[in-house]
């Protein structure tokens, strides 16, 4: 996913002019904002966010290879306790 930095931007200016950052690439796309440097460095950041989540979004996740069951698992799935493998220990030695 895009960095927290970019995010942050782009809800910066979300947050300051009201707008969402799909409708305002919109509109400056087309012309209708005016060329403020607000709104350019707003349109690259969200050129920035378009490129990071398409990249990103695109790499398969590695597969979740399955992996052996602890014995310890197997014994609390099973209801019973473990049992200590030392009576020493815990006692005071």
């Amino acid at each position: 996913m895009p960095s927290i930095a970019v995010l942050r931007r782009l809800n910066r200016y979300e947050y300051q002019y009201q707008r969402r950052p799909e409708d305002f690439f919109a509109q400056y796309n087309q012309g209708q904002l005016g060329d403020e440097i607000d709104f350019v460095e707003w349109a690259n950041g969200y050129r920035h966010y378009l490129e990071l989540h398409h990249i990103l979004g695109s790499i398969p996740l590695l597969p979740i290879l399955p992996s052996s069951p602890s014995p310890f698992s197997q014994n609390w799935e099973k209801g019973s306790q473990i049992q200590n493998p030392s009576p020493k220990l815990g006692r005071g030695i």
